[in-house]
């Protein structure tokens, strides 16, 4: 009778305790890293997109004699003169990109935003409203009202520090600053969704989106990192500081 020896497989509770201490531990290391990782590939595809935007803006200008898009551009026709049309400077830009539309993967969509169903302003992209005057359509009409028009290119003076297009909450057209709390009741230009600004004003700001910072691309072409502490937000640039102000 041939006696066989029995092996016993298993782990003691010490041990079982040990391995989930070092899973524990190998995870609190790890995963951090992996979410910093992720967000740098996102913050650097966004800064991509802006540069293409920003290339697509000067091909604009070129065209349209110099001229920066409107925010939101007006028609005017017999029956409804001055109506607002259902575009924006996004769409403005469209023909000058090979992909027609750019989001920011980093952007937050909270609350009722998620089902406007208008991707361009789900882009999580904003404008410098200070591209644009605001005139009359009509002086003499009353009540009067009015439109944004864009600037000519050479009243910039410094197009390498003046924004262009920028990192912005979902549901903001344009900003005359970068997109923070709490300038941004008075600075910013919110898409013409009634009863949307609360969902709008929840998200997380656009100037902060990137670890602590945003994207912009400038007049000149580059796009870069900034946080909102280093812009000039005075109304007048001061050649030193990048800023909104031209």
């Amino acid at each position: 009778m041939n006696n066989r020896k029995q092996s016993k497989f298993g782990f003691t509770l010490v041990e079982m305790l040990v391995v989930v201490a070092i899973l524990t531990v190998l995870l609190a290391v790890l995963l951090p890293t992996y979410f910093e990782s992720r967000e740098k590939a996102r913050s650097n595809q966004c800064l991509s997109n802006l540069r293409q935007l920003g290339q697509a803006l000067t091909m604009y200008v070129r065209d349209y004699d110099d001229a920066y898009p409107t925010i939101i551009p007006y028609i005017e026709d017999d029956k409804t003169p001055g109506i607002e049309a259902k575009i924006t400077w996004r769409d403005l830009l469209m023909p000058y990109l090979r992909n027609p539309f750019f989001t920011c993967q980093s952007r937050s969509i909270l609350n009722r935003l998620s089902r406007i169903e208008n991707n361009d302003v789900m882009s999580g992209y904003g404008y410098n409203a200070s591209l644009n005057n605001i005139v009359p359509i009509d002086e003499n009409a009353s009540p009067i009202f009015y439109k944004f028009e864009g600037k000519i290119e050479p009243i910039v003076l410094y197009p390498s520090l003046t924004v262009a297009i920028f990192d912005a909450r979902t549901g903001i057209e344009a900003c005359y600053f970068p997109d923070t709390n709490p300038k941004f009741a008075r600075g910013c230009k919110m898409f013409a969704f009634i009863g949307f600004e609360e969902d709008i004003l929840s998200q997380k700001e656009g100037a902060r989106r990137h670890q602590g910072g945003a994207n912009y691309v400038f007049l000149d072409g580059h796009a870069k990192w900034h946080t909102p502490e280093q812009f000039h937000l005075e109304p007048t640039a001061d050649g030193v500081r990048p800023g909104f102000s031209l």
